[in-house]
């Protein structure tokens, strides 16, 4: 078989239990935990780890460049989504997804190579779009809850997050790092989250698992800091290794404050 397809099988194995395994811990644990890890390293840890096995460390360490822009925007996403959800699931869900398809397109288009400036945007989106969840949107946080899974549920997460990890590492390879690395960080445990609580629970259920998601994005954007150095210094298995353990351990905190000083 060739080097290249069975990376490609690779990917959508590991990729596929990795997040359908995440997304099952998520609701059955409550909107806080449940959604806090939920949105905690997973489509970019196989993401990266397999644009580095194809395109070496050098080309994973590009592939985060805007990465923090992307993962500022997504916060925001996660505001307009739950805003919106009462007036429609399905509408607020494809407003999410256009948002997001629109700026990681310019931000490939116009070859986006600013990644601290990134970070910063990060920050910046960050604290309002909490703020508003909490504040304006007065989102609570509730209980877990029990879902019986059909097989057809969890062949769908199978399928939906196995192919987009899939389909970075195909992109990282015919349309460079930026791109693949723009469709690591795609959305596809949030999305088959999201979808998953609105049909078993409803809507405020899924608006308070959209909180709890935004508290987890700093991780995100800290797993691509540590990937940029720790991939050249360390090399791709022990360097995912270090990223994923320091920026779970940063995220702890984040979680007790979240318990602490969140509805």
């Amino acid at each position: 078989m060739d080097p290249f397809i069975l990376k490609l099988v690779l990917s959508f194995v590991v990729g596929s239990l990795w997040i359908t395994g995440a997304t099952v811990v998520a609701e059955k644990a409550g909107t806080k935990l449940g959604g806090f890890i939920a949105g905690l390293p997973s489509t970019i840890v196989v993401g990266l780890l397999f644009i580095g096995v194809v395109n070496g460390a050098v080309a994973a360490g590009e592939a985060t460049d805007a990465m923090g822009l992307l993962v500022g925007i997504g916060c925001v996403m996660l505001v307009v989504f739950s805003w919106l959800v009462s007036r429609g699931f399905w509408l607020a869900l494809a407003i999410y997804f256009s948002i997001w398809l629109v700026a990681a397109l310019g931000s490939f288009v116009y070859d986006f190579h600013y990644f601290w400036a990134g970070c910063v945007v990060f920050l910046v989106l960050f604290f309002p779009s909490l703020y508003l969840l909490e504040k304006a949107l007065k989102i609570s946080s509730e209980e877990g809850r029990k879902i019986d899974y059909t097989r057809l549920q969890i062949f769908g997460r199978i399928v939906l997050s196995g192919s987009m990890i899939t389909f970075a590492v195909y992109l990282s390879k015919v349309g460079g790092p930026l791109l693949g690395g723009i469709f690591s960080v795609f959305p596809a445990v949030i999305l088959s989250t999201l979808i998953i609580a609105y049909l078993a629970h409803g809507v405020e259920f899924t608006r308070s698992i959209s909180k709890a998601l935004i508290l987890s994005s700093p991780s995100l954007v800290l797993y691509a800091i540590l990937v940029r150095w720790s991939y050249p210094e360390f090399g791709l298995f022990f360097g995912t290794a270090i990223s994923y353990v320091v920026s779970v351990a940063f995220g702890w905190p984040c979680y007790q404050f979240m318990k602490k000083y969140l509805k």
